[in-house]
């Protein structure tokens, strides 16, 4: 079954053991239904079809509701100040920042490697991703991949997804033909994206705080005004 006839509201649990709704034509939905009474192993569990008018599309969440539970001192849940808080988030709603899913763990310095990709400093950015990998340090990565000698720095490089990615983009990088390198056709498309993307948010996370720190929440002239869920 190809892949592409699926479609679905949204990507970011796409690594993650997860339930959503997807929507697929009915002559693959029968295809994969019978394959599943047949005993074939399936990547995931069909639940019980519903039909519809329309495929689901990226960004389609209007139903993307969920409860939060509250677990700890019942001194601190069970006070009146508790509710208070509570009560203001419902009325007023909260600022959605960006956090730990868009940056990554601090030592991959994730939104510094985005800013100097925007800036054009590929080759620093490829240090800054170095820093959390490589041991030997910054200085001494940075003097490795002047000189051209890849093969040292990826020797030294450990275990792990990040490890891994970094050897694809060093093997991509040592492949290239002629004198210097051109460090920005050896960082994979995806890789660019989620760098700058991390940049970006980090950038909106201050400029959203000094907005409510200085002019508060309510609507200013110029402010774009979503009503409704979304």
């Amino acid at each position: 079954c190809d892949p592409a006839v699926f479609t679905y509201a949204g990507r970011k649990d796409k690594g993650a053991d997860t339930m959503q709704y997807i929507t697929v034509p009915q002559v693959q939905f029968q295809n994969l239904f019978f394959a599943s009474r047949r005993g074939e192993a399936l990547p995931f569990e069909l639940g019980d079809p519903v039909g519809v008018q329309a495929p689901l599309t990226w960004g389609a969440l209007e139903g993307n509701w969920f409860k939060l539970t509250f677990v700890g001192d019942s001194r601190i849940i069970g006070h009146t100040k508790h509710d208070e808080v509570l009560a203001k988030i419902r009325d007023s709603g909260f600022v959605n920042f960006f956090g730990l899913q868009r940056f990554g763990v601090p030592r991959f310095n994730s939104p510094i490697v985005g800013q100097y990709l925007e800036k054009g400093d590929v080759l620093e950015a490829v240090v800054a991703i170095l820093i959390g990998l490589c041991p030997k340090g910054r200085d001494w990565a940075r003097l490795k991949l002047q000189a051209g000698a890849l093969r040292s720095v990826y020797d030294t490089l450990g275990t792990g997804y990040e490890a891994h990615e970094m050897r694809l983009l060093l093997a991509r990088a040592e492949k290239q033909s002629g004198d210097s390198i051109d460090w920005k056709r050896a960082i994979s498309q995806n890789q660019w994206a989620t760098y700058v993307h991390s940049w970006h948010s980090l950038l909106w996370n201050y400029l959203v705080q000094f907005r409510v720190s200085e002019l508060g929440v309510r609507p200013l002239l110029g402010d774009l005004v979503i009503n409704g869920p979304g």
